[in-house]
């Protein structure tokens, strides 16, 4: 009989999974995370370099975590984790995004996760600081990672393209998305849409509010429909660095341009669900989790036609060719509003392309790039 394989030990940063906020990465992390606990693969072990709130740690009961006891993420990275990943004598240590240790030891293999490169398509969204840390973070990941995981294709094309790094260390895997749909009385959404002044008749823009998300261009759109559809358009982001003064001033010029920073998880689904249209313009995106959020949904979805998104989208989107071209956006509001057959495909092809996405699909092929690295060096 043959001896019994032993689990690997694979350790995971999991700092990125606690800061607050809503959004594609914390969401990755955090589900990532919820999949591999409890793995019959793997014993599992998590690093921080921040406490965890106490009502996570009581979901992490059955893995080993380690907290670092000082939470300066520069001395985290070069000397607090590269020692704790020897100590434990991990096998495989994931980065759930491009921040990780300088170095790991040479008995361990390393991964990491990838999301975008914005920041090189789009400086202008980040700070010189934050340019500087992702540029040195990515280019650092690159060179010690023996694998690579990216959201999309097109982050694959951007690495190859801009760092020419080797094809065959990068593999893409798509995030997931809810399928269990939450269930809310008339009552209930009613609520939601009072508290934030929505009416029952809305476009839906979500995304933080810088350059590279478009919001200007779609707020111009916006302006150009004619008075007589009566629509609303509701934005749902935090403030992004820049965010766009002349936003900010044409929202509180008009009533109808709703702008929220704080919606929780259940209002946000509430909001989605609401929606006659999802109007997502951005110029650059890793993935672009809110096109599955918005299908998942049932709601119907207007996109550029640039980077990620029709890679997610496929054919349960109508697209905007230019989406630096307002009247276009414009145009293209006005098709799905007005015809109630385009709602209904695009509503339909939606809710048939989010069964291609799930969490449990994302954490078994990333299962599967963990062992495969794991055994090609063994």
């Amino acid at each position: 009989m043959s001896e019994q394989r032993r689990k690997l030990k694979v350790g995971i940063d999991v700092s990125e999974a606690f800061f607050e906020g809503y959004g594609g990465v914390i969401l990755y992390a955090k589900e990532i995370i919820k999949s591999f606990i409890g793995s019959d693969e793997f014993d599992i072990f998590l690093f921080s370099f921040k406490n965890i709130p106490l009502n996570e740690m009581k979901k992490l009961s059955d893995v080993s975590v380690y907290i670092s006891p000082i939470h300066i993420e520069t001395l985290w990275d070069l000397i607090i984790l590269p020692v704790q990943i020897k100590i434990k004598r991990i096998d495989v240590f994931l980065s759930l995004t491009h921040n990780g240790p300088f170095f790991v030891p040479s008995s361990t293999r390393y991964i990491c996760v990838i999301h975008d490169v914005a920041y090189r398509f789009f400086p202008q969204s980040f700070k010189l600081r934050e340019r500087f840390f992702h540029n040195l973070g990515i280019k650092r990941a690159l060179r010690i990672s023996d694998q690579v995981i990216v959201d999309s294709k097109n982050t694959k094309n951007d690495l190859i393209t801009l760092y020419n790094y080797p094809e065959e260390k990068i593999t893409p895997i798509y995030l997931g998305i809810k399928k269990n749909v939450q269930i809310f009385k008339l009552r209930e959404k009613q609520e939601v849409l009072k508290k934030f002044g929505i009416s029952d008749r809305f476009m839906l823009f979500v995304g933080n509010i810088s350059p590279r998300k478009n919001l200007s261009k779609v707020i111009e759109a916006y302006k150009k429909l004619p008075k007589d559809l009566g629509y609303q358009l509701v934005i749902v982001g935090a403030r992004g660095y820049k965010a766009d003064s002349e936003i900010k001033k044409n929202a509180t010029e008009n009533a109808d341009i709703i702008i929220l920073h704080a919606v929780n998880s259940f209002e946000m689904e509430v909001i989605y669900r609401a929606a006659s249209l999802l109007v997502f313009m951005s110029l650059y995106e890793g993935f672009g989790l809110p096109l599955l959020e918005a299908m998942a949904c049932g709601t119907p979805v207007l996109t550029s036609n640039v980077s990620s998104m029709p890679e997610v989208a496929k054919d349960a989107a109508l697209y905007v060719e230019d989406p630096n071209d307002s009247s276009e956006i414009s145009l293209k509001m006005q098709y799905i509003l007005r015809d109630k057959k385009l709602q209904s495909k695009l509503i339909s092809n939606g809710y048939k392309r989010v069964k291609d996405f799930s969490w449990k699909k994302c954490a078994h092929e990333a299962t599967q790039v963990i062992n495969n690295v794991y055994r090609n060096n063994e």
